[in-house]
């Protein structure tokens, strides 16, 4: 990362810093064949603006979202007739880390099982057989119980959250339901039978929050400093200056789509 100082303003890097400290890095937003590429990048800024870092967008053949295959690396959610959104988006979804995953002919058991080796447990939206997310417990460790438990007693295992959202038309899959930790859902009081995608990711967003699920994560200095090689290369108004810094020092940068900068010293 040092190499990459000199050639950022003060300014922009205290921002990157500063944001860096507040992310919250434990809790992540999975969106199961999204169709609207609008809705998503919708959902991303949000995400950005409450501090939640972590995105895994999953298709299994039938959203129209996903332009490019990604990695954990992340990047910008491409769609070339959609220009208008993702011009909105772009100055947000840089800024995520934004898996994709294609698991078309595979089904969700691989992502789920991948989610619960990484700790996370796992809470679909579901209007079907789901509690009231105001009643819903999401187990997190940063959210205290009423009673806390007496200091002889082990503490709580941590664990990470998933938050599943389905397609605008049916939802979560029967299939990643039946996979999940518990099913929660958004009450509505209208005729509406739903919420548009970027409403419910809003409102479960400022539900979480609310709770303290959503707060600074303390620690992860490893995955911290991946996040922040990664803003500093793609910080620079030129598309690819970053890259080339870098390569000019001497630092192979492995291109978007085929992983994030390799080599060390950065």
């Amino acid at each position: 990362m040092d190499i990459m100082r000199p050639y950022i303003s003060e300014g922009r890097m205290n921002k990157m810093e500063t944001v860096l400290r507040e992310r919250c890095l434990d809790v992540l937003f999975l969106y199961e064949n999204p169709v609207n590429p609008s809705n998503v990048y919708a959902c991303l800024r949000t995400m950005d603006a409450f501090g939640v870092q972590n995105c895994c967008i999953v298709d299994g053949g039938y959203s129209r979202v996903l332009a490019n295959s990604g990695d954990k690396t992340g990047g910008e959610v491409r769609k070339k007739k959609s220009r208008k959104s993702k011009h909105s988006a772009m100055g947000s979804d840089k800024w995520l880390t934004v898996e994709r995953v294609n698991t078309k002919g595979r089904g969700m058991g691989g992502v789920v099982e991948r989610l619960r080796e990484e700790g996370y447990r796992i809470y679909s939206s579901s209007l079907e057989g789901g509690v009231d997310i105001r009643s819903f417990s999401f187990s997190h460790p940063s959210v205290c119980p009423p009673n806390p438990p007496s200091p002889s007693s082990p503490p709580p295992t941590p664990s990470k959250i998933c938050i599943v959202f389905g397609n605008e038309e049916s939802g979560v899959s029967q299939s990643l339901k039946s996979l999940s930790d518990g099913l929660f859902y958004l009450p509505m009081s209208g005729f509406a039978e739903s919420y548009n995608l970027s409403v419910a990711t809003s409102l479960t967003l400022a539900y979480l929050q609310s709770m303290g699920v959503i707060r600074r994560t303390e620690g992860w200095e490893r995955e911290r400093r991946e996040i922040m090689c990664k803003w500093m290369i793609g910080c620079f108004p030129k598309k690819g200056m970053g890259e080339m810094i870098l390569e000019k020092e001497g630092i192979e940068v492995l291109r978007a789509g085929t992983g994030g900068a390799g080599g060390g010293g950065v």
